[in-house]
């Protein structure tokens, strides 16, 4: 009878170590994989931060392209009135030198 208490005490024992090894074991993986998800969750989130700063890069040159485009072309009117007073102007002293030298 105590070889059979002894063997229950025993088996007992390697149960419980069995059940603390599981534990262990158990513990150890969830720690891994919420190592692994919080890792992802930082990558995720530089991702979202580097697409950000990418779509504000962009939309930055665009509205610089835009606003020197349109300089260009107010730049280019200005010219364009400039070269059409200035030849009305030599228009209009020309007909005055002819009149006044048909006078």
């Amino acid at each position: 009878k105590m070889k059979e208490q002894a063997r229950v005490i025993d088996l007992k024992r390697s149960l419980s170590a069995a059940t603390r090894i599981q534990s262990a074991a158990r513990s150890w993986q969830y720690q891994r994989e919420l190592c692994q998800r919080k890792s992802r969750a930082r990558e995720l989130e530089l991702e979202k931060r580097a697409t950000a700063t990418t779509t504000i890069q962009a939309m930055t040159r665009s509205w610089m392209c835009r606003r020197k485009m349109l300089q260009r072309r107010e730049e280019a009117h200005q010219v364009q009135v400039v070269v059409t007073r200035t030849a009305s102007a030599v228009a209009i002293q020309s007909m005055i030198r002819s009149w006044k030298s048909r006078r």
